[in-house]
């Protein structure tokens, strides 16, 4: 079945793939590329935490490396 975690983590290596198969980056750039492209999701998820007038605001996300990460306040 689809999850919208799944469809994200296809999409991002999609891209990371693409950029590969066109000759724009090295392969060993796709890691690097995803990765870096999570922190930035990952502090901007945090960023936006702090609007949220819902206590307590707590988001579960499972990193590429497996890690899960809790997002908002307690």
């Amino acid at each position: 079945y689809l999850t919208l975690e799944g469809e994200l983590n296809k999409l991002a290596a999609n891209i990371s793939i693409a950029r590969n198969m066109a000759g724009v980056h090295y392969f060993s750039d796709y890691y690097d590329s995803l990765r870096m492209g999570e922190k930035i999701a990952i502090g901007i998820l945090e960023e936006q935490a702090l609007c949220y007038k819902t206590d307590p605001f707590v988001l579960s996300v499972t990193t590429f490396d497996g890690d899960v990460r809790r997002i908002g306040h307690r």
